[in-house]
């Protein structure tokens, strides 16, 4: 259930500036590390971007590592998706830091490479066909 930020006395994250109608998607899709980048820079660790149909909160570095670590109710959980990693090597790439952290990102990207990969895509897609069909 989302929380009524105006019900409990919260401000909005600020906004970032952007295209009447389209928002933020131009600024995103011309170059999206460093608009991000760029707004977290002026903005903060937490911000909105809007576009066609669409409002995000963007909550980045220490604060969403946090968020993601002890807040599962809020979707924002990692299951299901590094949890096999971790499990099977024992490597925690949430739970690192620094230099650390970039040599748990350099075995994380070994095991999800297109090598390691590769091999079980047909598999992939014959489910996903399997599922569609229902």
């Amino acid at each position: 259930m989302p929380i009524n930020e105006h019900e409990q006395g919260l401000r909005d994250p600020p906004q970032v500036k952007g295209w009447p109608l389209l928002g933020n998607l131009p600024q995103v899709r011309a170059r999206p590390v460093d608009f991000l980048v760029d707004a977290a820079a002026e903005h903060g660790p937490v911000f909105r971007l809007t576009g066609p149909g669409i409002r995000v909160t963007v909550i980045h570095g220490a604060l969403a590592q946090e968020l993601a670590l002890h807040n599962e109710s809020l979707g924002m959980h990692r299951k299901g998706i590094y949890d096999v990693f971790a499990r099977e090597t024992g490597v925690d790439i949430f739970a690192a830091q620094g230099a650390d952290h970039m040599q748990k990102r350099t075995l994380l990207r070994l095991g999800l490479s297109r090598q390691i990969v590769g091999q079980y895509v047909p598999d992939l897609a014959r489910t996903i066909v399997a599922q569609a069909r229902g």
